[in-house]
């Protein structure tokens, strides 16, 4: 279900106080198309006119209720970070991350007058016209201005010494697939200092050893593979850097609480596609 709306434009049309239940993905973008509606939530109550935008992030617990005069449609579509491997750096996932619990309970909101609004009703006015290629770069163009303001004060500290300096400037520079090329003891080299000052940066930064998070990083990938591809459980392990196909197996169980070769079986059955 989730990557059925990755960066694709889909249409719904509810019925007079039709609830509506946003996709699981880590954002979605919404605009009310036609009609009236009310998003609900535990915290708050936010009406919605014909022409509106949200960004909607998996934090938020709600749902999208239409209004009781008549009919309403809406185009959405859904942005998982995670499918989009070698696009982001480091530093801009983690920003995304920390964005992601910040934008809690209300999704941002733009008014059919905002021209981030303006400029999505263009693109599901002209949609049709667009090539696929075209049609998703303007979308995760739309995401990635909606999210910004969100992100500049999560940026890596400004930076007090020289080695600080570039850990910053690599940490925003490489993207995932080329840090993952590395070793913690050649970035520290390329940082200027020690694999022991190198490791309390990442640490002070992004929460995490070195470690940890390039494991974090893997084991997305791996999953994205296990989804998108036909290559068998062993195939993804030797793929993300696991030697040991059981080894990759129990660090896939702990961090995902499944097994690769269950969670495939669960995503595909949700997707509807034909599995092993």
């Amino acid at each position: 279900m989730v990557s059925k709306s990755h960066l694709l434009l889909q249409h719904v049309i509810l019925a007079p106080a039709e609830e509506w239940t946003v996709p699981p993905a880590p954002w979605v973008v919404l605009r009310l198309d036609k009609g009236m509606g009310y998003w609900i939530s535990p915290s708050a109550r936010l009406e919605l006119a014909q022409g509106d935008m949200m960004l909607i992030s998996d934090r938020a617990q709600g749902i999208l209720r239409t209004s009781q005069l008549g009919e309403a449609a809406l185009f959405f579509y859904t942005v998982n970070p995670y499918f989009l491997g070698g696009f982001f750096t480091l530093a801009e996932r983690h920003a995304m991350q920390v964005a992601q619990s910040r934008i809690q309970g209300l999704p941002l909101h733009f008014p059919a007058r905002h021209s981030l609004a303006v400029d999505l009703g263009r693109v599901c006015e002209t949609a049709s016209e667009m090539s696929p290629l075209v049609q998703r770069c303007r979308l995760l163009y739309l995401f990635a201005i909606a999210l910004q303001p969100q992100l500049t004060t999560s940026t890596i500290p400004t930076a007090n010494g020289q080695s600080e300096k570039r850990f910053k400037e690599l940490m925003a520079s490489l993207s995932e697939p080329e840090l993952l090329r590395f070793t913690p003891l050649e970035l520290a080299g390329q940082c200027g200092c020690s694999p022991r000052h190198f490791a309390r940066l990442f640490q002070s930064h992004f929460g995490c050893s070195v470690r940890e998070k390039f494991t974090e990083l893997r084991l997305y990938k791996a999953r994205e593979l296990l989804l998108l591809s036909e290559s068998t459980v062993a195939g993804v392990a030797v793929a993300t850097g696991f030697r040991d196909p059981a080894k990759f197996n129990n660090v896939f169980k702990k961090y995902f609480g499944q097994t690769p070769r269950r969670w495939r079986e669960q995503q595909r059955k949700l997707e509807g596609t034909p599995h092993d």
